[in-house]
């Protein structure tokens, strides 16, 4: 479970969109190296913004 409390705090220290966008990131396995990486990442945080809204 230390790993769960560690992504807490450190989504305490960002600003929800740098959580946002880090969640994408480990969705994306980003690799900066690959074409289109950064693209499909912003499609995701795009989406993932989306169904946070509809949750709340």
């Amino acid at each position: 479970m230390k790993s769960q409390t560690k992504a807490d705090s450190r989504s305490e220290q960002e600003s929800p969109t740098d959580s946002i966008v880090h969640e994408a990131e480990l969705e994306t396995g980003l690799d900066e190296r690959r074409p289109g990486q950064w693209q499909r990442l912003g499609d995701v945080v795009r989406r993932n913004a989306e169904k946070a809204k509809g949750d709340g």
